[in-house]
């Protein structure tokens, strides 16, 4: 009998003192099974393996036990155990299609993780266009929509049939501030590449991470992050359409400095020359096709990494100059007869500061935090002036509208933190603060300013084969009062490799300081803000389903609806038909499909999608009239590369089709329908290694001699052509050479 209880009294004082501990992933929350924990405690050791929960238990589990683990997918650790049950480790399996992405994620993880249906264009794609800015990066992007704008030379985009007002560009998740906002309707082809990892493509509601204004997406730019001391310097020449030589053409030059110190401490710095020196065309005077323009950028950065921390300053510069000559005029003098010829010409002078401060780490093994500072500092100054062409005098202009400065500056402040409430439950909360203002004469009252504040929150659950994310954005905005933002993210892992991931999201977007006070006059626009705009209020759903048919066959299949009240565009004025203002309208809707298809072996990459978006038409709001509710309009692409890998070559083609798009036109009693022609886009590239340090690339981009799309046209009704929209200059040809050297870090 004593030795019975004995031994039921060493049972129950083994069980009282035995300690548990959980292995999980790092990221996912997931437990890990199969974790070897060598655990050492006052001269004793014990070796133990996790069970299918990630779960050990031992007596020697106890304040200040050491404990080292291994595994054959996670990286070896070794802790001083302190009484927290949960022990997180990062996986260390990398593969090669393996993609990690940051945009609305709580921590950066993998894309096959991602609750969010996420694209991205690597570096080595970015290299393989020949793509030196973002617009070019983008051209073949499927769901999107690039817009030129010739009078002020500006490149935009939108996604899923919305405006680019909807499309948020971020850079490393910040906004981008440009004239028309902050990180709306940014011009693309100022935003140079050279410093770009990757770029990440969310479609869809994002508006609890990024505010009102992402509604139909984001495009968030990822800055490089290696620690390499390197040097890079490449000199680009190219053709415009049939136009190259000294004082025609395109010349870019690049130079990106990077250094490390001790491991710990990164100093980058990089600057680029982009001149393009403009398209004549057919244009038999001294005017252009398409304006010439100076862009020069640069930006500095200097990061330090601790064990736990990391901080960084960034500053971006950016200057772009854009000069559009007049056509000369005659100036028979009275007292001579001589003609003195002159012109009227323009310059726009664009200059941009983005200065970014950023911290993040680890508070625990469960809790992280983010923070972000930036301020924006956006000037455009146009002036116009009277051009004696005998002698080269400039005289500026007297008219009232002649001279302008508009100044635009944005103040972003977000703090960020998430991390893991249970084995299978994360959280992220965070604050936003948005500052914007502006001045200039062409802005009412000479100055003004919009000010946001902002709470968000998000859960994400996982339960085996489900991952859920409610999340929800509460905003006051300083004209607009309170707006409550809900959305719903899933992910479903169903077996056959194959993934479901839907979402709905709430959007509001409050106008923009452009649309409420600006004031645009020149020769081709007369634009004027309304101060009496309403909030645009939308819905917006998305569903993706993934189907992987071995390690190197991926399908996507897609569909989208986005519905929106009150949308904020611009209408002819009633009582003067050169003029027009923003307004709302009551309804706009976009409904669209897509499908992709990735295959990747070899060496070999071929990715091709299709879609088929389809635009609400107002007019079709009347029912007597019978007519379609949208109208569709389809997308091809196809990207090819293959690379040799003895000689180094490396062989890429790209392309997208965009069909024609229409809508209806009303006059009076009549309706016609108007389209916008459709056509193909085709850039062609081949780049050869010489040793680790020297590539030569060239190619031919807009392979099919693109230049103008007829806007008018009729498929019925009453209607008359209308002018053609510039889309490109034609054919041109390029040649790029770039030397890349690294360095060994210092240890």
């Amino acid at each position: 009998m004593r030795s019975a209880l004995a031994i039921i009294l060493i049972f129950i004082s083994i069980s009282i003192n035995a300690q548990t501990i959980t292995f999980l992933e790092k990221g996912s929350a997931s437990p890990i099974e199969g974790v070897v924990a060598q655990i050492s405690f006052n001269g004793k050791e014990e070796i133990l393996i996790s069970n299918d929960e990630g779960q050990i238990t031992s007596e020697l589990i106890q304040a200040g036990t050491f404990i080292i683990t291994q595994h054959l997918s996670f990286k070896s650790k070794e802790i001083r155990f302190e009484g927290d049950a949960d022990i997180y480790l990062e996986s260390n399996q990398i593969t090669l299609d393996e993609v990690v992405i940051s945009t609305g994620q709580f921590q950066p993880q993998s894309l096959k993780n991602s609750v969010y249906q996420v694209k991205t264009i690597s570096q080595k794609d970015i290299t393989a266009m020949g793509a030196i800015n973002l617009e070019e990066a983008l051209q073949t992007n499927i769901n999107s929509l690039i817009s030129y704008d010739p009078a002020i030379g500006n490149y935009s985009i939108g996604l899923q049939g919305l405006s680019s007002q909807n499309t948020k560009i971020l850079l490393d998740g910040v906004p981008i501030a440009g004239r028309n906002g902050n990180g709306n309707d940014v011009d693309l082809s100022q935003i140079d590449l050279q410093q770009i990892e990757r770029i990440e493509i969310v479609e869809g509601p994002m508006a609890v991470n990024y505010g009102a204004n992402a509604l139909a997406g984001v495009v968030n730019l990822i800055s490089k992050k290696s620690n390499e001391s390197s040097i890079s310097a490449s000199i680009q020449e190219e053709s415009v359409g049939n136009e190259y030589g000294f004082s025609s053409g395109r010349h870019i030059q690049r130079l990106a400095i990077s250094k490390t110190f001790l491991n710990r401490l990164t100093a980058k710095m990089n600057i680029s020359r982009n001149d393009f020196l403009g398209f004549n065309g057919d244009s038999t005077s001294r005017t252009y096709e398409w304006d010439p323009k100076m862009l020069w950028t640069a930006n500095g950065l200097l990061r330090y990494n601790g064990k736990n921390h990391s901080i960084h300053y960034k500053v971006d510069w950016n200057n772009n100059f854009l000069s559009s000559p007049g056509i000369e005029r005659d100036n028979i003098q009275p007292s001579t007869g001589v003609n003195r010829p002159y012109a009227f010409d323009e310059t726009y002078d664009s200059r941009r500061w983005m200065h970014q401060i950023q911290s993040e780490g680890n508070i625990s093994e469960k809790h992280r935090y983010s923070f972000v500072y930036s301020y924006s500092d956006f000037e455009r100054i146009k002036r116009r002036f009277s051009k004696d062409l005998t002698s080269g005098t400039e005289t500026l202009t007297t008219g009232s509208e002649d001279q302008d400065t508009s100044a635009f500056n944005a103040h972003l402040l977000r703090m960020i933190s998430s991390g893991n409430l249970f084995s299978n439950v994360q959280y992220q909360l965070g604050f936003e603060l948005s500052n914007e203002s502006a001045a200039g004469g062409r802005i009412q009252d000479g100055s003004q300013q919009l000010t946001e504040y902002s709470y968000f929150g998000s859960l994400e659950f996982v339960s085996g084969i489900l991952k859920l994310r409610p999340g929800i954005r509460a905003s006051y905005n300083q004209q607009y009062g309170n707006s409550l933002l809900p959305s719903l993210n899933a992910k479903v892992s169903l077996p056959y490799q194959v993934t479901f991931r839907g979402s709905y999201g709430r959007g509001y977007r409050t106008p923009t300081l452009r649309e409420l006070y600006f004031e645009f006059v020149d020769s081709n626009h007369r634009i004027f803000g309304n101060p009496n705009l309403s909030p645009e209020s939308s819905n917006h759903f998305n569903a993706y389903l993934d189907k992987n048919f071995n390690s190197s066959i991926n399908l996507s299949l897609g569909a989208f609806f986005n519905d929106i009240d009150n949308q904020i565009t611009t209408a002819q004025s009633e009582t003067d038909i050169t003029a027009t203002s923003y307004a709302n309208i009551l309804k706009f809707k976009t409904l669209g499909y897509n499908a992709s298809i990735g295959y990747q072996k070899s060496g070999l990459s071929v990715k091709t999608g299709i879609s088929y978006i389809g635009r609400y038409n107002r007019i079709s709001e009347e029912d007597s009239l019978n007519l379609d509710q949208f109208f569709y309009a389809l997308e091809l692409t196809g990207n090819v590369s293959y690379e040799f890998s003895k000689p180094g070559i490396n062989m890429a083609l790209s392309y997208k089709y965009t069909g024609s798009q229409q809508n209806y036109i009303q006059s009076g009693e009549n309706i016609s329908i108007a389209e916008v022609e459709d056509f193909h886009w085709m850039n062609l590239t081949c780049s050869k290694r010489f040793g680790n340090n020297l590539t030569v690339q060239t190619g031919i981009k807009n392979l099919m001699d693109v230049t103008t799309i007829s806007t008018g046209g009729s498929t019925g009704g009453v209607h008359s052509s209308g002018p053609n929209r510039l889309i490109a200059y034609g054919r041109s040809y390029f040649f790029n050479l770039t030397y890349q050297l690294n360095f060994k870090t210092n240890q």
